[in-house]
C-alpha cells in the first residue's frame, strides 16, 4: 500500500471530512508560522477535546503530516478505465490511490492516462496511475472496477481470470437496449451482477455501485457532486471497502441498498436516467435521497 503524495489531494481530502479548515491547513503548507492547533470544524468539538487521528510533527525544515487511518492508499484497476465513468472514477480516486486504467489495447490505455494526469497536474495535483491492458491491471490490483459494456463482460473476466486471486470486483455493468428510448435488458439469471458472480472464481467478492453517477459530472473535477451511489453485495467487508472509496469522493455518499440480488433494481434505474435527461433535457442526472 502506498500514501498519496499529493498536498493538494490531500488538502481537499481533509477539508472535505471536515477535520481542517482551508485557513488552517494553507498555514501549514504556505509558508507561514506552524499554528499551535488544528481548527477542527466537527459539531461540537471544544478544544479541551481528544486530538483528531493525524499527527503534526516538525523535524528542522520539513513538515511530515501522517494521517493514520485516513490516507491508506488501494490499488484500483479500472477495466474500461478509458470510457466516460472510467474516467471520472480514475481521475477523482488517483490523488489518493494507485489507479490502473485498463484496456485491451495498451496504446489506448497509455493514452487516456496521459490525459488524465495532465488533468490533474493543472489542477495542482500529483498522482499514481498507469495505463496497462486489462489482465496486467487485475493482477496488480486489490480492487478491480468492471466498467465495460454488458456485451463485452463475458469475454473480459475470461481474459483476467487467471489474474483473479481474492480482488473485490465492483461492477457498474448495465444491460440496456435503445429502440428510440433505453429500456433495461436483464439477462436470464436477473441482473448484470448475478450473471457476473457467476461467471468469477471462488474467493472473489462481487459488490454493485455507481451505476446512477452521472459520467459526465463525474470527470469534472471542478464539479461539486451531491448524489447517492447504491451498493449492492454478500459480503459485508467488501461492502464496507466500496463505501470507503465512495467516501474518497467529496460529494459522492455510499448507501447499502441490500444483498447482490437487489442489483436487479439499481441497474433499472440508469436507463431511466438516461430516458428522464432525453425527454425532459435535464442533462447528466444522478440519484439523491431526501
Amino acid at each position: 500500500m502506498q500514501r498519496t503524495r499529493s498536498r493538494a489531494g490531500i488538502s481537499r481530502f481533509i477539508r472535505s471530512r471536515g477535520y481542517v479548515s482551508s485557513d488552517s491547513w494553507c498555514s501549514v503548507f504556505g509558508g507561514g508560522a506552524l499554528p499551535h492547533f488544528f481548527s477542527i470544524n466537527q459539531p461540537g468539538y471544544k478544544s479541551s477535546d481528544q486530538k483528531p487521528d493525524f499527527v503534526v510533527s516538525l523535524h528542522k525544515h520539513f513538515i511530515y503530516i501522517i494521517i493514520l487511518g485516513m490516507c491508506d492508499s488501494m490499488k484500483i484497476a479500472i477495466l474500461g478505465g478509458t470510457g466516460s465513468i472510467g474516467e471520472g472514477l480514475a481521475l477523482r480516486w488517483a490523488v489518493k490511490h494507485e489507479v490502473f486504467v485498463g484496456s485491451r489495447k495498451l496504446e489506448k490505455a497509455q493514452a487516456s492516462t496521459d490525459k488524465y494526469r495532465k488533468i490533474l497536474e493543472e489542477s495542482g495535483d500529483t498522482c499514481t496511475i498507469t495505463g496497462c491492458v486489462n489482465p496486467d491491471a487485475v493482477d496488480r490490483a486489490d480492487v478491480v472496477v468492471l466498467s465495460v459494456p454488458y456485451e463485452h463482460v463475458s469475454s473480459t473476466i475470461e481474459t483476467i481470470k487467471p489474474y483473479l486471486r481474492d480482488q473485490i470486483i465492483i461492477s457498474i455493468v448495465v444491460p440496456m437496449k435503445k429502440n428510440g428510448h433505453f429500456l433495461y435488458a436483464p439477462p436470464e439469471s436477473g441482473c448484470a451482477a448475478m450473471e457476473i458472480q457467476g461467471l468469477l472464481p471462488e474467493g472473489v467478492k462481487l459488490v454493485s455501485a455507481f451505476h446512477n453517477v452521472s459520467a459526465k459530472k463525474l470527470a469534472d473535477i471542478n464539479n461539486k457532486l451531491d448524489m447517492d451511489v447504491f451498493i449492492c453485495g454478500d459480503n459485508e467487508e467488501a461492502n464496507n471497502v466500496v463505501s470507503d472509496l465512495v467516501k474518497d469522493i467529496p460529494g459522492l455518499n455510499p448507501m447499502i441498498a441490500g444483498p447482490l440480488e437487489v442489483s436487479c433494481m439499481v441497474e433499472s434505474i440508469t436507463p431511466l436516467l438516461v430516458n428522464l435527461a432525453k425527454f425532459t433535457k435535464k442533462k447528466h442526472l444522478g440519484i439523491k435521497s431526501v
